[in-house]
């Protein structure tokens, strides 16, 4: 496991721009919950498990910035997106032939 100083490092490289992206994992998130500032774009791997991981990362981002959210997804994935999104929705993204789909 990395050590508090480290993380509290690179949470501030990250923020003042000296590092360009920060990789972190839903089980870091789940047992520190920090508020990552400086985040424009977030790019999850996978649907969350946790489906309340998705609009507090979300409402963590800056504010004053063109930022961006993107889920990749499977097939296999039907019931993490149903719990982000409903069950017609989650329906319509693994069953229609579009490859990208984008939400306001």
């Amino acid at each position: 496991y990395t050590a508090n100083k480290d993380i509290s490092r690179s949470r501030t490289l990250f923020y003042h721009g000296r590092r360009q992206f920060m990789l972190t994992t839903e089980r870091f998130y789940f047992y520190r919950r920090y508020r990552i500032r400086g985040m424009h774009n977030i790019v999850f791997y996978d649907p969350p498990t946790n489906p309340l991981f998705y609009p507090e990362l979300i409402n963590t981002m800056e504010p004053e910035v063109d930022a961006s959210v993107t889920v990749l997804y499977t097939k296999f994935d039907g019931s993490r997106l149903e719990r982000l999104v409903n069950k017609t929705r989650a329906t319509t993204l693994i069953t229609s032939p579009k490859t990208e789909f984008m939400f306001y």
